[in-house]
């Protein structure tokens, strides 16, 4: 029997039986096997002489008498414990009566035939078989003894081609340079010439080694307790047994977080705050964040891996205090969470704006700024611009509770700067300050500056209203050419800044142009641009509206009837139908003269009806002047029942 490389546990084994007949059956397989070493067996042999002798097998057949034939069978059985590629031959010196070739999956027990029974077998063909299988197979043998002396001999081989190990590779984790926990996982990737890798074996040292297993693209694996870095050794196994060279993969096996210290919040402004921190081992940084300890907010994470740590936080709002706590990781992923601290953002500065006024001769300067979360004060500051090197000077002590302040100016010139800033003594802090606003005064005192003119005209009057800039006396002059103005009211010697005059005894449809004059208590008048109205043209007045009746409660049997005035009415006629008279036109109840009304209608008490009865009336009411009647104001009804 042949041996070659690497055969040791590759082959299996032979049996003998002698009775006469030479019968040689052999198996000369190509494929591979998991295991080498017992994965093919031989099943019962058995041996048996003529004459009932007992032969050298393990089972007697009694007595095989000269007239009567015995039929012997001898089973081959060619046993695997997974897939393996057989090449099976057979052939004999004498015909037997029959061979079967079968196959079975591997440890199953049930057993499919292959090719039928062979009539014939003789030393120059193999009429069994002559193919590859996949599975557990068995070759049995049949053939009819005639009384004489024979001898039967059972051979066979198995032997493997396959001598070449497979290679691989592992990965611990990925690639990963760290691990945080002692079980990593293992990516395995293996190739062998016959195209099957079948097992893998793990080992810590590259000396002792675990069972072998299943192999598959990966695997779990408890590396050694203790931090620092960790080899993973790995070989590979064929189905053939052929075992390749170990292969091996380090990772560090860090199990310990950062520790974190130096925690604080600096560069605080109204909107932004940088915290910083220390790490005993470079680590990522992130900042969690919020106004209580439970946060709700976080900074980007920072994945550069670095000792001392910067987080700078944004969008935050003035003058409020945050809750925060930082966050690192180190390379292996062992996170670090510190304790909680607090900061408070700066107040922001106030947003100042001013305005310049005059009151009795004084001049006043106003401001007025925005308010600031978490103020409870502001600061104003002055400096006097007109004097060189001058420095700014708190002018409000204790810090204002509001948000304006009024500065009474000397008379001009002057040149004064003003800026206000946020405090809060509880924090303590002061916001940056605000913008700077100049009170300018160069000019010698002004006269009221006059606006917002408005002329209001009626068909025989018009009313002038307008505003000044600080209180002052109320005068219109007026006529009805440009640039004259023959006539004038009276002075009105109340000091206002709202000013209204009304110009009586115009005429209707007619332009009229005019100035109004207010003097402050200086003496100094101030004249407006020359300004125009035109008053309302003279026309038939417009039909009353809205008229209405009114019961009068407890003055008999009466009504008032009330109505809009209408512009432009000299007077009012009334005019009344009694819808209960068929016969009974308009009435003409009365002429009022301008715009009198309610007019009430006493027809209600006229004899014709008595005290008691039904009266049901209808009205309208027209407008007139001396250019004639309006229209029909809306009508009216009224009813009621006396008993």
């Amino acid at each position: 029997m042949r041996r070659r490389r690497g055969d040791r546990d590759r082959f299996l084994g032979f049996g003998l039986i002698t009775l006469g007949l030479v019968l040689i059956s052999s198996s000369s397989p190509g494929g591979v096997a998991r295991a080498a070493l017992g994965a093919v067996s031989l099943s019962v042999l058995e041996t048996y002489n003529w004459d009932g002798t007992p032969g050298e097998g393990t089972i007697d057949f009694g007595v095989v008498s000269p007239d009567a034939p015995v039929t012997v069978a001898s089973a081959l059985v060619l046993g695997v414990s997974s897939d393996l590629e057989w090449r099976l031959s057979a052939w004999a010196g004498a015909a037997p009566s029959g061979c079967l070739l079968e196959e079975s999956p591997a440890g199953s027990g049930l057993w499919t035939a292959l090719l039928p029974a062979a009539t014939v077998l003789s030393s120059s063909e193999a009429p069994c078989v002559d193919r590859h299988v996949t599975r557990d197979m068995r070759m049995s043998v049949e053939w009819t003894l005639m009384p004489g002396v024979y001898t039967i001999q059972v051979f066979y081989e198995a032997a493997f081609t396959d001598d070449t190990a497979p290679s691989g590779t592992v990965s611990v984790n990925g690639g990963s340079v760290y691990a945080n926990s002692t079980l990593v996982s293992l990516d395995l990737s293996a190739a062998d010439d016959s195209g099957i890798v079948d097992a893998v074996s793990l080992s810590d040292d590259g000396a002792t080694w675990s069972e072998w297993q299943d192999y598959g693209p990966s695997v779990s694996w408890t590396l050694p307790e203790g931090d620092g870095e960790k080899t993973v050794w790995v070989r590979f196994r064929d189905r053939a047994g052929n075992v390749s060279e170990a292969v091996w993969d380090t990772i560090i096996l860090d199990t310990v977080p950062p520790s974190v210290s130096e925690v604080a919040a600096g560069s605080l402004t109204p909107t932004t705050a940088d915290v910083t921190w220390t790490t005993d081992e470079p680590a990522t940084s992130q900042v969690e964040y919020g106004l209580d300890s439970s946060y709700g907010s976080s900074s980007g994470l920072d994945p550069s891996l670095v000792t001392g740590h910067t987080v700078v936080l944004s969008g935050l709002g003035s003058g409020t205090t945050y809750h925060y706590r930082v966050v690192s990781a180190d390379p292996a992923g062992n996170v670090t969470y510190s304790e909680d601290h607090t900061f408070t953002t700066r107040l922001a500065a106030p947003s100042l704006s001013a305005t310049s006024r005059r009151h009795a001769g004084t001049y006043y300067f106003d401001l007025s700024w925005t308010s600031s979360t978490g103020a409870t004060g502001y600061n104003v500051y002055e400096r006097d611009a007109s004097v060189p090197g001058s420095t700014f000077t708190c002018v409000t002590v204790p810090p204002l509770t509001g948000t304006t302040y009024s500065v009474r100016l000397p008379d001009p010139p002057y040149e004064f700067e003003y800026y206000v800033t946020a405090v809060n003594p509880a924090t303590p802090d002061e916001s940056d300050p605000s913008n700077v606003v100049v009170a300018l005064g160069n000019q010698p005192p002004l006269p009221p500056a006059i606006s917002n003119i408005v002329a209001t005209p009626g068909r025989f009057d018009c009313v002038i209203t307008w505003n000044t800039d600080e209180p002052a006396t109320s005068e219109v002059r007026w006529g009805t050419s440009p640039g004259s103005y023959p006539y004038s009211t009276p002075v009105d010697p109340t000091l206002v800044t709202s000013h209204s005059m009304t110009i009586s005894g115009l005429d209707a449809g007619t332009t009229y142009y005019f100035i109004v004059v207010s003097e402050d208590t200086t003496g100094d008048a101030g004249t407006s641009a020359e300004q125009w109205f035109q008053t309302l043209p003279r026309t038939v007045p417009p039909a009353p509206l809205n008229l209405r009746v009114e019961r009068l409660i407890g003055r008999g049997n009466k009504v008032k009837l009330l109505w809009d005035p209408a512009p432009m009415a000299l007077g009012y006629t009334l005019y009344s139908l009694d819808l209960l008279d068929p016969g009974a036109g308009w009435v003409a109840l009365t002429s009022l003269p301008g715009s009198a009304n309610p007019y009430e209608d006493t027809e209600f008490v006229d004899g014709r009806y008595g005290p008691h009865g039904t009266y049901h009336f209808e009205y309208y009411v027209v407008a007139w002047n001396e250019l004639g009647v309006s229209a029909e104001s809306n009508h009216v009804e009224h009813i009621e029942s006396k008993l």
